[in-house]
């Protein structure tokens, strides 16, 4: 039985908080006359690590005005920030290169959309809950980190 190592697959995977680097390696095995007989995919577990730019959203849920925090714009300089409904359309964009962005969301109906940031190659991707105009905030006073995921 022979075996060929074939490809060596490298790929990376934007994560809004950390970045996750995949390894991974298949294996064809071919039986003496050519044929493939079986194929192995082998990995390593991601590697991790925290990411220096961040961006936090306050308050969520909200009934109007968000704030948007950004700690770092890495080399860059400056960051576009996207509001987006639920089924993909941009309902707004803004760009910015300050650390604190405000956002009016009161003409948007009640539901979910997500603020996504671009930073360089950074990309964070938030939710954000929009409730009625007059049901009350329950977010705190200062920034709370929310859960980023891409």
């Amino acid at each position: 039985m022979k075996s060929i190592y074939i490809y060596n697959i490298l790929g990376t995977l934007l994560c809004i908080l950390f970045t996750h680097t995949i390894n991974a390696q298949v294996y064809y095995y071919y039986d003496d006359n050519g044929n493939r007989i079986t194929s192995t995919l082998t990995h390593r577990a991601p590697e991790r690590r925290k990411d220096t730019n961040k961006v936090t959203i306050y308050p969520n849920p909200t009934n109007g005005m968000v704030n948007v925090a950004i700690s770092s714009f890495g080399t860059c300089g400056y960051a576009t920030i996207y509001i987006i409904d639920g089924s993909g359309n941009v309902l707004s964009t803004q760009q910015t290169s300050s650390s604190m962005t405000t956002i009016n969301m009161a003409s948007y109906n009640q539901g979910m959309y997500y603020l996504r940031a671009i930073m360089c190659d950074n990309q964070y991707t938030c939710k954000i809950v929009k409730i009625n105009p007059g049901a009350p905030s329950t977010a705190q006073p200062k920034p709370v980190p929310v859960p980023v995921k891409y």
